[in-house]
Parts: C-alpha cells; structure tokens; sequence
C-alpha cells in the first residue's frame, strides 16, 4: 500500500478477470492535528452508492475533516478508475449475473477490510464506516451480524432461495409454504437488526423481504386451491 498525492492504491487480495478493477483507489483526507492530545484519532471509511463517479461524496469527506475526523474515500468494485473500459456504468458490481455480483461483493469486502488495516496501522484508534447506497450494503457486510456460525447469511439466503424453487418444481405445496414461512421469520429477525442493532437498512435485503412477503401469499394460495380441488373432486 503507498500514498501518492494523497491517494491510497493496492492491488486488491481478491483478483478479478479486469486488472484495473484489482488496483483499488482510495482518496485520502487527513485531518489537521486536533488541539487536545488525549483526544484519539478518529477517521471514517466513505463508502459512495453505486455508479458514483471519482468526485462523489468529497464534499462530505472535507466536513469530517472540519471535525477533527480524518477520511479515507474507497472507490468500489468497478466504479470510478477501477471501471473497465468496455463499460459506460459500474454494471458488473450488481447485475444480472449472480455470480459476477457475488465475486464483486467478496471483493469489495475484502478492500475494505484492507483500508481499516491501513488506518490502524497509520495510528488511527476509532473508527467508522458510512455507506451510501450500494456502499451501505457492503458496509453491512463486514459486521460481525453478517454472519451466524461461520455462515454467510447471504448463501444462506441463496440455499433458501434454491431450496423453494426445488419444492415448487417437484409441487411440494405444503413444504414449500412452511419453509416460506420460515425464510419469512428469518427476514423479519434481519430486519430487526437492521433497524436497531445497526441502525441502517440494506437494499437488497429490504427486496429479498418483500420477495419473501410475496412468495409467502403465493404459497398460501397455493395450498388453499389444493385443498379446495381435493373437496371438489
């Protein structure tokens, strides 16, 4: 990791099949020396929403600075510099592609984790992460809630996911509505910690409850018509 005219760049942990995605771009704003010496220093990870370009969220960085707290500003996976050529939007940071979507997240995490290494390193005692958009949900994803017993609670959302597609293929209507309602306890239990545990909201996970919402009204109306073409027959 270097600093050169006050820009961190690395080559991120996480290789991608674009080499000027994997050179992570960091704008740096240090903040003046505080008056009082027993004060720690303090310094906060800006992460920008997505599709922002190299300017956004500057403004905000500068009035940290202003308070004493100093600024590193992260461009995402495939935003800003680290954009391929052959893309005028960051569309292969969420796409269609769940896989490229995946590996992004993994790697957006991972520089992430790399910037607060460097902060301590540079001496730096309290920190904070604000994310915006797209970069609050990769903020979300380096909590210690982003995880239960080792587990990603994204691949359990996607084993949950594969899990109902399979008993809705094979017509198992009376399964699939009990672990509908399952995933639906699961969402609800994500949400509470979103709102009062972390004090922010994720997208997709926002989307992923209204997904289960809908797949749960599906699946109830889907065991009520069995039972009705039983008694009919």
């Amino acid at each position: 990791m270097c600093i050169r005219d006050r820009y961190l760049r690395f080559t991120s942990p996480e290789r991608s099949p674009f080499p000027e995605n994997d050179l992570v771009n960091a704008r740096w704003f240090p903040a003046p020396e505080h008056k009082d010496p027993n004060r720690p220093k303090q310094a906060i990870l800006v992460l920008p929403q997505w599709n922002s370009d190299g300017l956004g969220h500057n403004t905000l960085c500068t009035l940290f600075n202003r308070m004493g707290v100093s600024a590193l500003r992260l461009s995402m996976p495939y935003h800003d510099i680290r954009r391929p050529a052959e893309l005028e939007r960051s569309d292969y940071s969420v796409s269609a592609n769940i896989g490229r979507t995946i590996a992004a997240c993994r790697q957006a995490v991972v520089d992430i984790r790399c910037c607060i290494d460097w902060l301590e390193e540079q001496g730096y005692e309290q920190f904070g992460v604000l994310g915006t958009s797209l970069g609050s949900c990769y903020e979300m994803c380096i909590r210690d809630s982003a995880e239960i017993m080792h587990v990603p609670v994204a691949a359990l959302g996607i084993a949950g996911y594969l899990a109902m597609g399979s008993l809705a293929l094979l017509k198992r209507r009376r399964l699939l509505a009990v672990l509908a309602l399952g995933a639906l306890g699961f969402s609800l239990y994500l949400t509470y910690i979103e709102k009062y545990i972390l004090e922010v909201y994720c997208i997709y996970c926002v989307t992923s409850l209204g997904i289960i919402v809908l797949i749960n009204l599906l699946a109830l109306w889907w065991v009520i018509a069995e039972r009705r073409a039983i008694r009919s027959a």
